[in-house]
């Protein structure tokens, strides 16, 4: 995994566990904003995103239309479509970023799809996918499949969309996430110029 996204789940644990895993968009704002202010080329965009579990035959579909929705619910006997009336047509937000010169498709909030009643349970960690061929462009899909830690299998698949819906929302809005923002900004360099010291001092 990307050192840089090692450092970020590091530096952000105590902050983003307190908001609810389901906030795609106000956790994705963060992750641009703080790659942004490092000089990594990144993006928010939006995907209709499902996760399948084989051996619970249990299915999680967001941010999809009601054709991939359809899709979705056919991969399972069980199923759970989070897609809410009030947020019909709005995808999924995940980033796009360039690390150590790679395309990756960055995932901030997969334990959305934790149904621990059920006995999916998927760590809350920042996830990068890739490395891409290219830059997701809308109508493409982008597939990965992921052990967890108790031994399940879980196969996620994202979908591009090309809307930006979620720009129109509070949520994506930044006032109210600039002092948790700069606060990462400012631990994670601090972190990043520790480990050099560290890096540095090992090598004399």
């Amino acid at each position: 995994m990307s050192e840089l996204i090692v450092r970020f789940n590091a530096v952000t644990r105590p902050y983003l566990d307190l908001f609810p895993a389901a906030t795609c968009i106000e956790q994705s704002r963060i992750l641009v904003e703080v790659l942004h202010a490092l000089d990594v080329e990144s993006q928010a965009i939006e995907t209709a995103m499902k996760v399948h579990c084989p051996e619970l035959d249990l299915a999680y579909v967001t941010g999809a239309d009601a054709e991939e929705r359809a899709r979705g619910k056919a991969m399972a006997g069980k199923w759970v479509d989070r897609t809410t009336p009030e947020f019909e047509g709005y995808g999924h937000v995940v980033v796009a970023a360039v690390l150590d010169g790679d395309i990756f498709l960055i995932e901030p909030t997969l334990s959305q799809a934790s149904m621990p009643d059920r006995g999916l349970n998927i760590p809350r960690t920042v996830l990068p996918i890739g490395p891409l061929s290219q830059w997701p462009k809308p109508g493409c899909e982008i597939v990965a499949g992921l052990d967890l830690d108790d031994g399940k299998k879980i196969d996620v698949t994202w979908r591009i969309r090309d809307t930006r819906m979620f720009e129109k929302t509070e949520a994506w809005e930044p006032s109210h996430l600039w002092n948790i923002i700069g606060r990462i900004v400012r631990e994670m360099k601090w972190a990043a110029t520790v480990a050099d010291r560290i890096a540095k001092g090992g090598a004399s």
